[in-house]
Order: C-alpha cells, then structure tokens, then sequence
C-alpha cells in the first residue's frame, strides 16, 4: 500500500495541492491526479472489454463503467505486477468511491492495513476525527469490515476506510461524501462488494483450492522425435487455420510465481478446470503495456498418441508462441515442464533468442522446420 495511501486519499477527497502540500512527499495531488489520468493503464494488469467492464488479470477483480448511480473514473496500478489496484467511481453529487484490491503479505494482517490508511487519511486531513460510535455506520454485507469514519472540515464531509478479507487478500474502500448522503454511498458499497465477491473473490477462492502442479517433466532429446514432433505440430496448426473457428469457454488463470526481472518482468501462470482441479495450460506472460504476449504450454494428446504408438506412455507437453503472423514451436518436454524451465524458456523467446523447432506462417500459407538443436 504505501505511498498511494497519501495520494490515492487525497484524489479521493478531491483536495487541492495546498491541502496535501503538509502531506508525507509533499505530493502535488493536482499533478499526480493529471498524471495519473493520462498515464496508459498496461494491458497485462487491467483489460477492458466491448461492454467497458475492467478485469484485474490478476485477481478477477471486475470493475463495470456503471455501479448503481456511480460512474467510474479512472483505474489505477500501485505496483509493477497488478496486485494492488483500484477503481474509483463518483456519482452526480461529487460522492467519491474507491474500492482497492491488494495481495497482502502472509505477515500482515488487516488491522495493519487499517493502521496505514488511518495513517494516509490523518497525514492528508490532520482536522478529521473519528466519529462517535452511534454514527460509525455500515452496510449489511457477508465480509467482516473492519472500519472507521471521520468528520472532516467542521462537520461538512465524512470520510469513511473499510477493509476487509477476500480471498487472502485485502478488500478496501475509500469514500468521501457529506453526511446527507450516507445512505446512496453505503449503498453503492453494498453493490461493489457484491459484485467483487462474484468476481475476484470467487476467482481467488478456486486457485486456492487447486493444488500445486506436478512439474516433472524432461525436455525431449532424440533427434528424429523432435523432428517428426515438430513437423506434425504445425501441421496441425496449418490445418487449424481452414476451420470454422469454435466458441470456446474461457481460461480461467492463476498466478504461480512472479519474475521480477529487470528487462523481462514476466508472470507464470497455470489455468485451473473447475473449483479445486488443475487444468493442463501453463503461460508466461511479459508485463508490458500494449497486449502482452505470452508462451504458452499444454498437453497435447494427439502428439501424446503418437508417443503412444511407439510404446511411449507419457504426455507431450508443446511450448508455443504466437507472434500473431507466425505460430511457433518453443521445445517439446514429455510430461509437464518446470517452472524454472518454462520462464528460462519464455525469457529468450522475448528477447529475441530462440531457435523455434519448427513455425507456421500464416500470410505465407507455410510451415518450417527447424534442425533440432544440438545437446
């Protein structure tokens, strides 16, 4: 949470510079507001699709355009891996908000992040107090909040912190509004829990529940399998392009481990096929601020019954990149491949220094078979 609790509250509060100059940093909050405005939101955190609902990649969180009689305003990422990010809403009135979603640390507790937004919310309105208990509202809801409001300005301005669990991750709201809308902005609270529970906190439920992933598969060597291998992988991908593309149910991802590389920030995922299973898809997707391209690896059983055929009882797990015009084989492991070996793998793919076993153009109509390396 850090710093974005200062600026983060004041954007909320709607103060201006002067207000939050005697703030930690001495932020300029009109500047940060317009920048922050400005600045691109990366395709790898936050997607937005044609009905304008947001999805955090990496929790589920999803944010619709409208909440009730809220409109969004703006979505913001506190940290380079999209596990701390908000979305702010404002009604006609000028009520203000912010429901945050961050992965909190296995040694912090909520009563700490209570602590720091208290801090943040003090630091920008040293004038607030915290309200008797009779006013110290809340709205009816299946989490347990933790919560405090404040008066703010002699009175004319409430402002409220809740946080609660989701998930093993910290739900929080902002909300600044003057008393006499309490009701609408408890409401819309209401609304926004509601809809964070159907979306990050069932996804966040199920990947807890998965377990982890057998990865002990060993990347294949002999020559004239991988030859023959690659050659029927984009043959299939060849064939791919003349069908009728099919409505597929989508993936659903979870988050295994982070690359916190200077040049290549990537994230590894592994999908999941209902509450509690594992599914047979890895990624490693780069963090990057258009649509960010991704390896993908899976089992593939029609290279598995070629195995088979031969007396080889294993799954063959394809690594792959689609470059869009050009689909392209990575490696071939029998059974599921290491974390270490698919990040290693996914990191020369997105620096440009892999040697694909084999590649199918599609401008070109044309596949290409590579020499398999040598070991």
């Amino acid at each position: 949470m850090g710093v974005r609790v200062v600026w983060a509250a004041a954007l909320l509060l709607g103060v201006s510079a002067s207000v939050a100059a005697g703030a930690q940093a001495r932020i300029d909050i009109a500047a940060e507001e317009q920048r922050l405005a400005n600045k691109p939101i990366p395709k790898s955190i936050w997607q937005t699709d044609d009905a304008d609902v947001a999805t955090n990649l990496q929790s589920g969180l999803r944010c619709d355009r409208s909440v009730g009689k809220f409109e969004r305003t703006m979505l913001l990422v506190y940290d380079s891996f999209g596990f701390d990010v908000s979305c702010n809403y404002k009604n006609a009135s000028g009520d203000g908000v912010t429901i945050y979603l961050t992965q909190r640390g296995r040694s912090r507790t909520l009563a700490d992040d209570l602590e720091e937004a208290k801090r943040g919310l003090l630091q920008l309105s040293p004038d607030a107090r915290a309200l008797p208990d009779d006013p110290q509202q809340t709205f009816p809801s299946d989490l347990t909040w933790l919560h405090l409001v404040y008066a703010e300005h002699a009175g004319v301005t409430n402002s409220g912190i809740w946080i609660a669990d989701l998930g093993g991750w910290t739900l929080e709201f902002r909300a600044t509004y003057p008393p006499a809308d309490n009701s609408s902005v408890q409401e819309e609270m209401s609304l926004l829990t509601t809809a964070a529970e159907k979306s990050a906190g069932k996804h966040l439920t199920a990947c807890s529940k998965a377990p982890p992933v057998v990865r002990s598969g060993a990347p294949l060597e002999d020559k004239q399998k991988l030859s023959a291998l690659s050659l029927m992988w984009a043959m299939t991908q060849a064939v791919g392009e003349q069908k009728s593309p099919s409505a597929e149910a989508p993936v659903e991802w979870c988050v295994e481990q982070v690359v916190a590389d200077e040049k290549t920030p990537m994230i590894l995922w592994r999908n999941i096929a209902g509450d509690g299973q594992n599914g047979p898809l890895d990624r490693v997707m780069l963090m990057t601020i258009d649509v960010p391209p991704s390896l993908i690896c899976s089992g593939d059983s029609m290279l598995s019954e070629i195995e088979a055929s031969h007396g080889n009882q294993v799954l063959i797990y394809p690594i792959s990149f689609d470059g869009g015009e050009r689909a392209s084989l990575i490696g071939l492991y029998a059974g599921r491949p290491s974390a270490d070996a698919l990040i290693a793998t996914a990191k020369k793919v997105f620096t440009g220094s892999n040697h694909p076993l084999s590649s199918y153009s599609r401008s070109g109509k044309s596949i290409d078979i590579a020499l398999p390396p040598e070991h």
